[in-house]
């Protein structure tokens, strides 16, 4: 990343919007990762769910012979 020169240094201006653009990515990134988690954590849920109806079925199944 590149800063426009002043005279005694970096124009803040220019620091300011470029950090501010790299908090946007920031921000967007982190909210793709959290949506990925939280799908991750949904079909998890969704597994041991199913887990656990078909070891309830297969309980009440050897419970009859």
């Amino acid at each position: 990343m590149k800063f426009r020169r002043s005279l005694w240094g970096v124009s803040e201006p220019d620091v300011w919007t470029k950090v501010g653009r790299i908090d946007e990515m920031y921000r967007s990134l982190y909210q793709e990762q959290e949506a990925r988690y939280q799908a991750l954590l949904q079909e998890r849920d969704q597994t041991i769910a199913l887990l656990q109806r078909d070891l309830a079925s297969a309980q009440s199944g050897q419970r009859g012979f």
